[in-house]
Order: structure tokens, then sequence, then C-alpha cells
């Protein structure tokens, strides 16, 4: 139809017309009480007259009328419950769980157990005082918790506990740069080159471990529409800035079809991201860092707005929907606005657009009313509490599965007696209960995830070639069957100085040693115990990790510190 003949054809009056075709198309397109998507087509012909009602369809759609987005509200009405009863109270102080960490300590004659508990650092530990002390079992960390709540300490102008920081997590939260690991497997890497901070000839050995991506994934492209919390009580814990860091890790793993959408919410709604696919990780990366969090806790309309938003995505036949809230709401509502959701959810679930919840609000199970969202929404909710914990949530959102590549992953490090005289491994110490709660030796390792073991080693005079050897085993997590690597480390690993050492190994030695000083490490004493010694190394790694923001956020860090601890 023309827009002159449907001119004729509506009416006289505009406004009643467009009204009139809203409740046409609910009345045809919710019969089910579905919200669909409608989509209109046409071509303006040049004799078209401006004047007619059609004309003011036109218009209205130019303006930002969105049929979809009116059917949806004409059905569920405007849903919002604003709440402010937990945003408004004071963050409590909570006692931290006891955590499986560290190594157990062997039992073998020449490990001084008593300098371990004492000072709470491994020993230096000398290879000829029993064979068992040349094997060393090392857990593969990839949790950054220590680093990530280092860091926001520091925003607060507050110092970590000695206790708080751990070494290996500071190892985790660098980006090495390891080279790309084919789909489903796993690779082992060894560098070395001198302890920048040692002492008496030390040097660095770092054995590296990484995943690859995933051999398939079960949703092959999907248009992902995340609700995230920035309400008041998203300040506390960190939890806006776990949130932020895990989509801004989303943001750069994504498929080459993938898209994102952004709901942001506290007492309104704002859509900073709508549709960005992989190659608008800047635009993504900019939004997370605006974001501040302010206000109450509007979830009903926030997950309004992110149906309407999945809704008028463009996607492919077989691009899938999907929608993830974030949130560390309980999820109350009044009765009548959460009958309303529950029922949108549902409708949206019924036409593909399942929903997840990621539950950050520290407790140990998710409240029954999130529970019942996410059961509404034909999807699961998961209480995550680290940046690993959201990032693998919201993975398992984008992919359809949780991305393991392998399962019971160990790493063990056998020294050369005739060329080693002694070993110290960086980070793993006990915990403070004595080395009850040991971590597990046995790993699972994600799509792309990466861990280093470090250690400082001391050469005997004359030593020959053959310094170490790395084994790694593991379980394929598609085919179930048992996979083993081996890498011999030799002197031709070994760099003959930081500046020509590996970038993997720049990084490692930096973050180690930030850490160490922090925790004041009984090896630190006879150094400087500022940070300014890291600072200055800086300047010296490889220019291919010098501009990486992993690295970058890294140097934040340690000048933030250094300037608290007054250069003490």
């Amino acid at each position: 139809v023309t827009i002159a003949a449907a001119d004729q054809v509506i009416g006289e009056s505009p406004q009643d017309d467009v009204e009139r075709f809203k409740e046409t198309a609910l009345a045809s397109t919710l019969a089910d009480l579905a919200p669909q998507r409608l989509e209109l087509a046409w071509q303006t012909p040049p004799e078209a007259t401006q004047r007619g009602p059609a004309s003011a369809l036109i218009r209205a759609l130019e303006a930002g009328f969105k049929p979809s987005d009116d059917v949806v509200l004409l059905r569920w009405g405007v849903l919002g419950a604003p709440s402010r009863a937990d945003d408004e109270l004071p963050e409590l102080e909570s006692v931290p769980v006891a955590l499986k960490r560290g190594i157990s300590p062997p039992l073998a004659a020449g490990f001084d157990r008593a300098f371990l508990f004492r000072h709470k650092v491994q020993p230096v530990t000398p290879l000829n005082a029993d064979p068992k002390l040349a094997h060393v079992a090392v857990p593969l960390v990839t949790g950054t918790g220590s680093f990530d709540a280092t860091e926001r300490l520091l925003k607060q102008r507050r110092l970590p506990t000695a206790d708080d920081v751990r070494v290996e997590e500071f190892l985790a939260a660098m980006n090495y740069g390891l080279p790309t690991v084919v789909p489903g497997g796993v690779s082992l890497l060894a560098a070395g080159g001198p302890s920048p901070f040692g002492e008496d000839g030390a040097r660095l050995m770092q054995v590296a471990v990484k995943a690859g991506p995933a051999r398939s994934r079960t949703l092959v492209a999907t248009h992902l529409t995340v609700a995230l919390d920035v309400s008041t009580s998203m300040k506390w814990g960190g939890r806006l800035d776990v949130a932020r860091q895990a989509l801004s890790q989303l943001a750069r793993q994504m498929g080459p079809r993938d898209r994102l959408s952004l709901i942001v919410f506290h007492d309104e709604v704002a859509v900073p991201v709508e549709g960005a696919g992989r190659d608008d990780v800047t635009l993504v990366l900019s939004a997370l860092d605006a974001l501040r969090a302010d206000g109450g806790t509007n979830l009903a309309a926030a997950l309004q707005q992110a149906v309407l938003v999945s809704q008028h995505a463009v996607v492919e036949p077989d691009m899938a929907r999907r929608l993830v809230l974030v949130t560390d709401d309980a999820g109350r509502m009044p009765a009548e606005t959460a009958v309303g959701v529950h029922g949108l959810l549902a409708a949206a679930a019924a036409d593909g657009a399942r929903l997840n919840v990621l539950d950050l609000g520290g407790r140990r199970q998710a409240s029954a009313e999130l529970r019942q969202l996410a059961t509404s929404g034909g999807g699961g909710v998961r209480v995550a509490a680290s940046v690993d914990e959201v990032q693998w949530g919201l993975w398992e959102a984008l992919t359809g599965d949780g991305g393991t590549v392998a399962t019971d992953a160990a790493l063990k490090i056998s020294f050369n007696p005739k060329n080693v005289l002694a070993y110290r491994l960086l980070g793993h110490e006990a915990t403070s209960y004595g080395g009850l709660l040991p971590a597990a030796m046995q790993s699972e390792l994600r799509a792309n995830q990466a861990a280093t073991a470090l250690f400082e080693i001391w050469l005997a005079p004359n030593a020959g070639s053959d310094l170490a050897t790395a084994d790694l085993e593991w379980t394929d997590a598609e085919t179930g069957r048992k996979q083993q690597r081996r890498q011999a480390i030799t002197r031709g690993e070994f760099a003959g100085s930081f500046a020509e050492s590996a970038a993997v190994l720049q990084a490692a030695a930096l973050a180690a040693e930030t850490a160490e000083v922090l925790r004041d490490s009984y090896f630190v004493p006879t150094r400087s115990r500022n940070l300014r010694g890291v600072l200055q190394l800086a300047s010296q790694v490889q220019s291919e990790l010098r501009g990486q923001p992993e690295f970058l956020r890294f140097l934040r860090l340690v000048q933030k510190a250094d300037q608290l601890r007054g250069g003490r």
C-alpha cells in the first residue's frame, strides 16, 4: 500500500491511528502471550503526502519508535521497583574463610619446615640433603583474587596485609603473551635468566602452562545481553570491579560473529553498548571504564530493558540469544511486579532468549528470589565472587558450555642435583592453619587459561646443560583421554641479562617481586624495601610487553603501592 493510499484508507487522525496500529499489532502477535519481533519494510514514493496517519507512523519510526518494544510494553506494562534496602546499608566486614592454598611441606631431611612456618615463605632448599627434594609438584593457579583485592584496596588508599598477598596469584594476573595453542591442546614453555632481585648468583626459572581454545562450542554464535547492576552496594568488596574485569576479558574472547549488548542499572536503566562485535572492544572497554556504582537497584526495569534489547537485536538464523543478569541484589520485588517480571522472562525464554543469573552478593547460595528468576527465564543461577568465576559464567552463556579444555592437570618439576645446588619456589606458601588446608595438586584449565611456576635456582660450579625437567599430565575434557607433555630445561633457555630475557620471564619477575615486597618477605630485607626497583626495571622490558593493557594495569598498581608505602 502506498503512503498516499494508506492515508486515504486509514483515516483523518494520525495519533488515533498510530495507537490503533499498536493495538492491532498487539492482538495479532501476542495471542500466546510471547513478545514477538515485528518487522516492517516499505519504500516512500515521491508523490507520497506527508500529512496522513501512515506518514505520521513513518515519522514515529524514524524518531525511534520500535514496534517490538511497544508490543512488549503494552503487554507487560512498564515494570520497575527501585529498591534501596540493601544499598543504603554500610558494607559489613566478614570473617575470611579458610582457603585451600599453598603446598604441603615435604617430609624430607633438609627442608626447613620451621623456617616456612616462622617466616611464611618457602625456604631455600638444598638438593643434596634428600633425593625426594629434587621433585616438586606445583599447583596450577589461575585465580587472581589476591591481585584484584590489592588493586581495590589501593584505590581506597589502603595497603593489603602481608597475609593477603599471594605471589602465585600475582603471577596469574599477568598476561604473558604466550604462543597460540591448537584448539583443545595444552602447551608447556620454559624460560630462564638472571634473578634481578636475587643475590649470590641466583637465576630465575619459569615454567608456563597454557590451554588452547575449546575445539568447538555448543552455540556457534550468540547475541549476549548482559544486565549489570551498578547500584551502591556493588562498591562493596569491589564487586563492580570484578564484573568490569570479567566483561573486559569476555569482550576480547568473543567469536567473530558474537555480539554483546550491555544494560547498566541502578535507580535508572541505560544501554551504553548495543550489538558490539569483536572489533568493537575499545568501545566496550570505554563504556566499562566509565561505570560508577551509585543509587538503588531497579531490577525489574533492568530485566525488562534486557528483554527489549534482545528482542530488537538483528540475529542470523543460527545465532542464539541469551540474557545474563549480574547483580548482588537478592531479587526481592513487590508481588505484582514480580508476577509481571516472571511472565516476561518466561515469554522471552519461550522465544529463545534464556536468562542466567550471576549472584555477586557474597551469599553461600543464591537467594530463592534469584533462583526463581533464573527458573522463569529457562536458565540457571551461579554464585560468583572472583573475576574468574564471573568470566566463566559469562562464557558459559555465550558459548553454551563451560569451555573446559583439560581436567586433572598436574605439573611436576624434577631438578638435576648434579647441576643445580638449591632452589626456592616463589609463592605457594602454606596456609595460616599450618599447612592443614593445602591446595589441590590437580587443576582444571579452561579455554586460553594460563598458569606459571617460578623458581630461584643456584647452579653448581661448572654446571652442565641439563638443569631440570617439567612433566605435565592432564585429561582431555572432550575425549577423556590421558595426555602427557615433557619439557627439558637446559642452560640454553637462560638469557644473559634481564633486558635480554624473554618477555614472559620479565613479567613474572616484576610480578613476583612486587608481591614479595608487599608481603614483607624474609628475602626482601637485604634489598630495598620499596618498589622503586620494580618501576625502574619495568622500563627495560620487551616492547611487546610494554604496550599490553594488563601490564599497564600492573604498573599503575605498583605506582600506587609505592606511593602509599612512602618509599620505605
